[in-house]
């Protein structure tokens, strides 16, 4: 009975001995922003309907005044249209493009497109557009950052904290970054007493 008391003690004492931090180490997080700027864009989607013999250079002239060219096609696709009773189908393409535009001409963005919609449609020949705000977006790219800039922030940071204990900061014992984190790095050093 009074070994089972000594055991748990010693194991006790064995899982606080290994709990011990790494006296000889310094861990330290370097981040940098990689968060872009408050929305100020629209992201528009433009939609043109038209049949097969109508080629890229057409639709662009179609959207004349808009901005759009062919850097802004993000899709073409094809579909088959049922035409009636019989059965039959027509072959049309669907060019869909996106661009963006000042939050603030948001309303002039829209009202362009609607009367182009409109001068478009007023031409029956087959040919339709439409669009749609997808969403809104910053002019401010987030920025990038390399792990090489990161770890030397680490070091820097690591080393001022040494230089108040009286130590200094020797090579990297282990280095993580958090899934999904492009700018953040955790650094583990280890520590050299002053000679």
């Amino acid at each position: 009975m009074q070994i089972f008391p000594l055991i748990l003690a010693l194991v006790l004492s064995l899982s606080v001995a290994f709990a011990q931090l790494d006296s000889n180490s310094i861990t330290v997080t370097a981040s940098r922003g990689s968060s872009s700027g408050p929305p100020d864009q629209a992201l528009f989607g433009v939609v043109v309907t038209s049949g097969v013999d109508t080629s890229l250079d057409d639709v662009i002239a179609l959207l004349q005044g808009t901005g759009i060219s062919a850097a802004n096609l993000q899709a073409l696709e094809e579909y088959l249209i049922p035409t009636g009773m019989s059965g039959q189908t027509t072959e049309t393409l669907n060019w869909r493009f996106s661009f963006t535009a000042p939050l603030a001409k948001n309303k002039d963005t829209i009202a362009m497109l609607t009367t182009l919609q409109q001068t478009i449609a007023k031409k029956n020949n087959g040919v339709t557009m439409s669009f749609s705000i997808q969403g809104t977006q910053s002019s401010i790219q987030p920025q990038t950052c390399s792990q090489s800039d990161l770890l030397t922030d680490a070091r820097t940071q690591a080393q001022k904290l040494a230089d108040g204990a009286g130590v200094s900061v020797g090579n990297i014992l282990a280095m993580s970054s958090p899934t999904g984190a492009a700018c953040v790095l955790t650094v583990r050093f280890a520590l050299l007493r002053y000679q």
